[in-house]
């Protein structure tokens, strides 16, 4: 039996072999099909996410216009968030990020903007 017809790839450090003839990304002839079969398989689960990460940006964008309507009753009501309450949200979003070993330099820009917008909206 060939190499190619039990699975004849294998992928190492970022490089696509083809076993019978261990030459990176150059198979022999007969692996070129299970070689582009294994190529495909590796692609297809980056398309799949995509509908994934529709779904959680649409799930992002409801979740701030929540904020912002819960922020303008708030203040519609006389108790908006302070300076103050908003140093404490951006400590617990710093700390989350740190949590999550997210880039705090970028979340603190997140939490910020977020501020700005709750804040500035319904006025």
């Amino acid at each position: 039996m060939h190499p190619a017809e039990a699975g004849g790839a294998f992928h190492e450090h970022g490089v696509i072999f083809c076993i019978c003839t261990r030459v990176p990304s150059v198979p022999c002839v007969n692996c070129i099909t299970p070689l582009s079969a294994y190529i495909n398989a590796l692609m297809t689960p980056l398309h799949d996410t995509r509908p994934e990460i529709t779904k959680i940006d649409e799930q992002l964008i409801q979740l701030l216009s929540d904020r912002v309507q819960r922020c303008i009753e708030l203040r519609d009501s006389g108790n908006g968030i302070t300076s103050d309450e908003e140093e404490e949200i951006l400590s617990y979003w710093l700390e989350e990020a740190a949590d999550f070993e997210l880039d705090e330099e970028r979340m603190e820009k997140i939490c910020q903007l977020i501020l700005v917008l709750c804040r500035n909206s319904g006025e």
